[in-house]
C-alpha cells in the first residue's frame, strides 16, 4: 500500500507541481488515499481536504480470510453499482457476467484474460490491506459512512480513523456501500463536497490575509 500511493502521490505532483492536493477515496481507494495523504506530508506538501467514502483501517480486515476467486469477481457487483449480498445466486463467472449484460454494464462483456486479472488485482489488493499498518495523518480526515450497510459488523463505524488521523469528521449518508459512487449518492455528496472545498479557500484566503 505504502508503495501504491508513493506511486499515485509522484503522478500527482507531476500534474499539479505547487498548490494544495485534496483527496478523495472510495473502498480500498480511502485507505490508498490517507496513505498518500501521509506520504505528501512527508515530503513537504499541503493536503487540503482529505475524504473517504466508506473506507476502514487495515486492523478491521486483518482477520478476514482470503477472498476466493469467485468471491473476488463478486466485487465487480460492487463496482457496477450492485449490492453482491443481494444476489447470493450470482455463485460463478458466467452467471455473474450474464447478470452484468442484462443490467447493461460493461463490466459484463470482460474477456476471459481481463475478468483472471480482476481475480488476481483483487485477492492482491485484499492482501496488502490486511498487512498494510498506518502511519498517522497530522490534520483533519473526512469519513463518509454508508448508513445502510454493516448490519454484520457493526463496529465499523467512522471513529475507527481517529487512531490514524488528528482529526475525524463524520457523516453518513442513506447508502450501501456499492452505491456511494452511484447518481443519487453523488447528488448529496457533491453540495457537501463543494461546501467543504469552499470552507477550506476561505480559511486559505483568511490566513493570507492575516
Amino acid at each position: 500500500i505504502e508503495a501504491m500511493a508513493n506511486d499515485y502521490v509522484q503522478r500527482v505532483i507531476t500534474l499539479q507541481p505547487q498548490g494544495p492536493i485534496h483527496l478523495l477515496g472510495w473502498s480500498v481507494g480511502g485507505i490508498l488515499a490517507q496513505a498518500m495523504a501521509v506520504r505528501l506530508h512527508d515530503i513537504g506538501r499541503e493536503v487540503g481536504e482529505l475524504v473517504l467514502l466508506d473506507a476502514y483501517p487495515s486492523e478491521c480486515w486483518r482477520a478476514e480470510p482470503e477472498p476466493d476467486p469467485i468471491a473476488a469477481l463478486r466485487a465487480l457487483l460492487a463496482i457496477a453499482g450492485h449490492d453482491p449480498d443481494a444476489h447470493p445466486e450470482l455463485d460463478d463467472r458466467e452467471r455473474i457476467r450474464a447478470f452484468l449484460r442484462r443490467g447493461g454494464s460493461a463490466l459484463g462483456s470482460l474477456p476471459e484474460v481481463v475478468l483472471d486479472g480482476v481475480v488476481r488485482a483483487v485477492t492482491g489488493t485484499n492482501r496488502l490491506i490486511r498487512e498494510h499498518q498506518h502511519r498517522p495523518f497530522v490534520g483533519t480526515l473526512a469519513h463518509v459512512r454508508a448508513g445502510r450497510d454493516h448490519q454484520a459488523r457493526p463496529q465499523l463505524q467512522s471513529a475507527l480513523w481517529k487512531a490514524h488521523a488528528l482529526q475525524v469528521d463524520a457523516i453518513e449518508l442513506p447508502f450501501l456501500h456499492a452505491e456511494l459512487t452511484g447518481r443519487d449518492a453523488v447528488a448529496q455528496l457533491a453540495p457537501w463536497l463543494s461546501a467543504r472545498l469552499q470552507q477550506w479557500d476561505r480559511q486559505q484566503e483568511s490566513a493570507t490575509c492575516s
